[in-house]
């Protein structure tokens, strides 16, 4: 099980510095969080005009949170 995940999103090569510099700030404050984020991670918003299908994206998410057993998700996204 783990404690934390750090969700970084979908758009992993756009905000690639962030995801890293997000990791190490977490690193220097003891914070141990499993990364977890690309394309099967995406909340939908972004990416999906028609709310039927977003719905899809992010409902797919949060099952993955949930099935990890974490007890927090942190997220910049």
């Amino acid at each position: 099980m783990t404690d934390a995940l750090f969700w970084y999103g979908c758009n992993m090569t756009r905000h690639a510095e962030i995801i890293r510099l997000g990791s190490q700030m977490l690193a220097a404050v003891g914070v141990a969080a499993a990364p977890t984020g690309g394309p099967s991670a995406c909340c939908g918003s972004p990416k999906e005009s028609s709310p039927r299908i977003a719905e899809g994206m992010a409902n797919r998410t949060m099952q993955r949170f949930n099935q990890s057993g974490a007890a927090q998700i942190i997220t910049w996204c």
